[in-house]
Order: C-alpha cells, then sequence, then structure tokens
C-alpha cells in the first residue's frame, strides 16, 4: 500500500508539466488547479487519577484530482497508529492503511450532480463532519453512529430543487457490497435513502430524511426516519 501512495504521489508530480504549485495552510496543495493533496491526523490523551491513555488516532492522506465536471477523490487512512496505555502497560504501533473514501463525482449543474464509489452516507449533519478536528463537540452522538450506515458504497444524486429557493436533496442507493467494509460501524446491503434540506443561511438549516437498508451481520431490515436541524445563537 505504501508503494501504491509512493507511485500515485510520483504520477501526479511527474504529469503536472511544471505548473504552478500553490500550498495553503488549511486548505492543502494545489498543483495546475487539476490536483490537489492533503492530509490529517489527530492525537487524544486521556487521563483520571493515576491512569492515563495516549493515542495517535488517525494519519490520513486525501487526494482529488478535477477534469472539467469530473473528478476522482481518495482518502486513505490509518486508525489507531500508536497506543500507549499506563493501565494496560503496552504500547501498540499498528499502520493498517485503509481506503475510507474513494468516489468519482460529476458536477453537471446546481440542481443534479452524481456520486460513484464509497462517500459518507449524506445524512443529518453530524455524519458529514468527518474529521475529528473539524467537530465542535468531543465525540459524535449516539444518533449518527446506530440508525444508519457511516459510509454507503453506491450511487448518490444530489443538487438544489429548480423553482423551489433553498431546497436542497439529496437521494442514494447502493445494492452491493462495500469497497471497504472497515470502519463502517454497520454493514449495509439493498439500500436506499432520502433526504431533503431547507437551508435559510450558512448558520440555519431544517431538514427531514427516510430509508432502509439491510444489515449483512445480524441479517436484519432497519427502516428509519429522522428530523433533525441546526441554528446558531449569538449568545
Amino acid at each position: 500500500m505504501l508503494n501504491f501512495i509512493f507511485y500515485f504521489l510520483f504520477f501526479c508530480f511527474t504529469f503536472s508539466y511544471g505548473g504552478e504549485i500553490f500550498y495553503q495552510f488549511g486548505r492543502g496543495l494545489y498543483i495546475k488547479n487539476n490536483f490537489w493533496l492533503g492530509g490529517y491526523f489527530s492525537l487524544n490523551f486521556w487521563k483520571r487519577g493515576d491512569k492515563h491513555t495516549f493515542k495517535f488516532e488517525d494519519i490520513a492522506l486525501l487526494s482529488r484530482v478535477n477534469y472539467k465536471k469530473v473528478s476522482l477523490f481518495s482518502e486513505i487512512e490509518a486508525k489507531g497508529v500508536f497506543v500507549s496505555s499506563n493501565t494496560e502497560k503496552n504500547c501498540n504501533w499498528n499502520l493498517d492503511l485503509q481506503i475510507e473514501r474513494l468516489y468519482f463525482e460529476y458536477n453537471h449543474s446546481r440542481n443534479l450532480n452524481l456520486k460513484l464509489g464509497r462517500f459518507l452516507t449524506p445524512l443529518g449533519i453530524w455524519n458529514k463532519i468527518h474529521i475529528d478536528a473539524l467537530k465542535w463537540t468531543v465525540s459524535d452522538p449516539l444518533v449518527s453512529r446506530k440508525f444508519f450506515p457511516m459510509f454507503t458504497t453506491g450511487i448518490e444524486l444530489y443538487g438544489f430543487l429548480p423553482s423551489i429557493k433553498n431546497f436542497k436533496y439529496e437521494v442514494f442507493v447502493q445494492k452491493n457490497k462495500g469497497i471497504n467494509d472497515s470502519y463502517n460501524n454497520l454493514q449495509p446491503r439493498n439500500m436506499f435513502g432520502l433526504q431533503i434540506e431547507k437551508i435559510f443561511n450558512i448558520n440555519k438549516k431544517l431538514g427531514f430524511n427516510l430509508g432502509r437498508f439491510d444489515e449483512e451481520i445480524t441479517n436484519e431490515r432497519y427502516t428509519f426516519l429522522g428530523l433533525y436541524g441546526k441554528t446558531k445563537f449569538k449568545k
């Protein structure tokens, strides 16, 4: 896997034709406006009394290649890279790289766009906030981890409803095995879902979603219905 990453980056730099390279902190590395490269890592420290645990929790490499209206996005990640705990009195290293996200995207218009591959399940507001450093709480609420799969391997259509101001729709379907079952809280099969969201402004939105999926491990069918909202108070 490490060799694959090296050759992939070498290929992208080789065929950048000496184009302009621009880096912006927090935004990543841009090459000729067609290739974007970024990454992140997270560290966690827990202490209570004389017990403590240190974790090098995540390390990830993200990339996007754009060509006109088509793009390819990938995220390769390793979790639990290093764990040190005085309660268990051990230190563990693990650099097991996995494909967390990998999808093609076609941006046709404001009203119709397509995504194909393994992507974050487009439900609610919590599941779309993927990187720990961007979250405003220390953990996700239970609703984002128990009621639907965090990842979908399939196809998604999304955009804004025509002739209706600031109403966004997202429809997704999965009829196959996932690209990678790692890091997914549930293992869905035959899944579909729909979400409609009203965007009032950047800090206020309201939406609902519904869907159904078959879970492979428990061999059960789940149906879900959700209502969510987001707002911001000045004080």
